[in-house]
């Protein structure tokens, strides 16, 4: 995705427990997606306005201070705020060491 990098800590594998920090560029998008895993999110930079399927979060601004949990299969998603967005995924195997091989849908 233009302007969002994914920088593992460690060895990452779909499916096996990590943790990543993904690096939002000003008003970036992470469009609307689904895993199979769950995922929780630290933020440790900026502010992003969400992308969900749940009204009570869609649209709800994060910064650092949050922590922000989707459970498996649930629509979720970021617009970067005019200073970025960087975040702490811990999730149950989201990343993999091949790109093709991500527990990503885009929706």
């Amino acid at each position: 995705m233009p302007g969002v990098s994914v920088l593992p800590f460690g060895t990452v594998r779909a499916g096996l427990p990590q943790s990543v920090l993904v690096r939002m560029e000003p008003c970036a998008v992470i469009p609307g997606h689904v895993h199979e895993v769950d995922a929780e999110m630290y933020p440790v930079s900026g502010s992003a306005c969400l992308i969900a399927d749940d009204s009570n979060f869609s649209g709800r601004l994060v910064c650092v201070g949050n922590q922000v949990k989707f459970a498996a299969r649930r629509l979720h998603g970021f617009v970067a705020g005019p200073e970025g967005f960087s975040f702490v995924s811990v999730n149950g195997g989201i990343v993999d060491a091949e790109p093709g091989r991500w527990d990503i849908t885009f929706v």
